[in-house]
């Protein structure tokens, strides 16, 4: 039986502090302040390493996260030939 491949993440509070980690398929754990899973994982690190930082805006985020979409949705749009 194969396991599933799984990428747990957990979000709270600890200490009075925020807390963001994720758990993979062999058990390493990751904290940082921001995640990335699955194919995002591959794909918009890089974006999000890029231009995150701690005191940035809603908007700024936003912005990010447009961005990871778009690549996401260029690479699946152009992986096949129509």
């Amino acid at each position: 039986m194969n396991p599933y491949f799984l990428v747990n993440i957990i979000a709270g509070y600890q200490n009075g502090q925020r807390y963001l980690a994720s758990v993979d398929l062999h058990g390493t754990m990751i904290e940082n302040n921001w995640i990335a899973t699955g194919f995002a994982g591959y794909l918009c690190k890089p974006i999000i390493w890029n231009y995150w930082n701690e005191n940035m805006e809603e908007n700024d985020a936003r912005q990010i996260l447009i961005e990871c979409f778009k690549t996401l949705v260029y690479r699946n749009t152009k992986a096949f030939e129509k």
